[in-house]
């Protein structure tokens, strides 16, 4: 007996003129693809810099504007607390519960607030421009590469298409 279940009609015999080598399952390697060359390397690492910066970037402007919301409500808030009489009773949220707070210190906190919220954008927007120079670097690096080996720049389109 057997351990193996015996040939079927439906088997292909193994030829040499298969492209493989007649060997089922195993892998061919030529020279020509034995790995990427510098170009395709620096092509790669330009595609990914591209990326990270863009990504990097996109973050920075969602912070930016989330900041700035709060900086404009804060304010608004600010300008409204300043329209009320000296004794008016204010009220601050920690959550979902109003607690009594005196104006004075609603006042303090909000303008703390704005002065913390106005040096995180700046802070944020700091890093825009580091990131902005960095990613105007990548595409310019790109641009000439492209110009030196135009077969990258198709190598780059079906990178990018996938």
């Amino acid at each position: 007996s057997r351990c193996h279940p015996p040939c079927t009609a439906s088997s292909r015999p193994i030829t040499s003129d298969q492209p493989n080598g007649g060997h089922r399952g195993s892998l061919s390697f030529s020279m020509a693809s034995a790995g990427p060359t510098d170009e395709e390397k620096t092509l790669m690492e330009l595609q990914d810099r591209l990326l990270a910066s863009t990504q990097t970037l996109a973050r920075l402007n969602q912070q930016d504007r989330m900041a700035l919301t709060r900086k404009q409500r804060t304010e608004l808030t600010l300008s409204e607390l300043k329209q009320l009489p000296d004794g008016a009773r204010t009220y601050k949220s920690i959550g979902k519960a109003y607690f009594l707070s005196s104006k004075d210190n609603v006042v303090t906190e909000s303008q703390a607030i704005i002065a913390s919220v106005s040096s995180e954008i700046d802070a944020l927007r700091a890093q825009r421009n580091v990131v902005e120079t960095k990613l105007k670097e990548t595409q310019v690096e790109l641009r000439e590469l492209v110009n030196a080996n135009p077969a990258v720049l198709a190598q780059f389109r079906s990178m990018s298409a996938r």
